[in-house]
């Protein structure tokens, strides 16, 4: 898998917004058929799917829910510890505590001296902790 063209199709769309803000209205939702929903998965579906990688993404299937992607790489053995993540890598975030991750991003960068440092690039967030861009 070309795990840089992913991230660098990820970097590219750094700073597109849902218009109009608040909607969920993307045009990665469009390529999707489920515009107005929640969209990090979407997003993260859409750069694989642009990197011609859909089977190393849900093995080609669609979900746009963030418990199902990370269920599933659970149960393809492809989930890993934190201290190992790398670039490339799809990044599970849990806010609340629940049972399910709330949030996914790509991996864009590691640095792991002095302590681990991880840059990523997520759809469906802004600076600031906004919610409508990538």
């Amino acid at each position: 898998m070309s795990k840089n063209e992913v991230i660098q199709i990820a970097a590219s769309q750094i700073g597109y917004a849902e218009a109009p803000p608040g909607s969920n209205q993307t045009k990665f939702g469009r390529a999707f058929g489920w515009d107005g929903d929640l969209w990090c998965v979407i997003f993260l579906w859409w750069c694989f799917m642009q990197a011609n990688e859909s089977m190393a993404f849900f093995a080609g299937a669609k979900t746009a829910r963030c418990g199902t992607l990370f269920r599933w790489y659970k149960e393809q053995g492809l989930a890993i510890k934190t201290d190992k993540v790398k670039a490339g890598d799809l990044i599970f975030l849990n806010f609340h505590g629940g049972a399910d991750p709330e949030h996914v991003g790509l991996v864009e960068s590691v640095v792991s001296d002095p302590v681990l440092e991880v840059t990523t690039i997520e759809g469906n967030t802004t600076p600031g902790l906004g919610m409508e861009g990538s």
